[in-house]
């Protein structure tokens, strides 16, 4: 799995699903409760990433507070492994964590969470091989031009194709229970844009809505009615690649990005 806001790419576990979602990329599984999130860290060595470790996980606006429970140690040559244990959301939780300091400065940790009761060697397992097969990418492949698409008919022409509403939704497990990934897209035919996303659990009292964001922009795309690159322009100049292939034309449904939409009716663009 690539994730280029992250600057990474990796091998996701068998049973487990990965999924990005803003900047960061979540994985779940039906047989294991818990998640394992890989998210970005600005630690310029590791020194500075076990100083910042060594104080716990807390935050007291979600009543958590995970603390080691044994000295940190080394993975590779620029690599951290680390065990927590404490509350989160107010319930016994147990995490393992493994930090890597990436050669452009900064880096990714790497964090599998689940309730006490539930934690077991796999999941120190599962972060493990994740962290095995971690590669970062090159300065620069994540704001490159767009990947080479197929070429076909006129812009203008396909965006017509696909404008519409797209809706996926994906569901997996948390430390508590049930959760899942909402995700909308509008593309307009006149080239407006609009996305948002919601990751939600249940089970946990006030856990709900973990992560939402929404968006808008401005839409082109190149290659054909199989396969191609939207190249989306947030206000703010930011540029996002977003390659799509079609799925299943009978049953409308188009793969963006590596996550499945369905079409959801003619897009509602004013």
């Amino acid at each position: 799995m690539s994730v280029p806001e992250l600057g990474v790419s990796f091998s996701v576990p068998a049973g487990w699903i990965g999924q990005k979602q803003n900047e960061a990329a979540y994985l779940t599984s039906t047989s294991y409760k818990g998640f394992i999130v890989i998210t970005r860290h600005a630690y310029n060595s590791i020194q500075e990433m076990a100083k910042e470790a060594g104080q716990g996980i807390v935050d007291e606006s979600t009543n958590t507070r995970l603390m080691p429970v044994a000295p940190f140690q080394p993975f590779g040559k620029n690599g951290m492994v680390g065990e927590f244990s404490g509350t989160a959301q107010g319930q016994n939780a147990r995490t393992f964590a493994v930090g890597l300091i990436s050669p452009q400065g900064g880096g990714v940790t790497i964090m599998a969470a689940t309730e006490s009761a539930s934690y077991s060697s796999d999941y120190s397992d599962f972060v493990l091989a994740i962290a095995g097969s971690l590669s970062f990418l090159p300065a620069g492949a994540q704001s490159g031009p767009p990947a080479a698409a197929p070429q076909g008919e006129g812009d203008m022409s396909l965006m017509k194709y696909f404008a519409g509403e797209w809706y996926s939704y994906s569901s997996g497990s948390t430390i508590y229970g049930g959760a899942g990934t909402e995700r909308k897209m509008t593309l307009c035919p006149d080239g407006l844009y609009r996305d948002s996303s919601e990751f939600s659990a249940s089970g946990a009292g006030e856990w709900g809505a973990v992560n939402a964001q929404q968006g808008w922009g401005r839409w082109t795309i190149q290659g054909d009615r199989n396969q191609g690159v939207i190249l989306v322009t947030y206000p703010n100049g930011r540029t996002r690649q977003i390659p799509y292939r079609v799925v299943s034309k009978q049953d409308q449904t188009i793969n963006f990005d590596g996550v499945t939409y369905a079409f959801a009716g003619a897009a509602k663009c004013r």
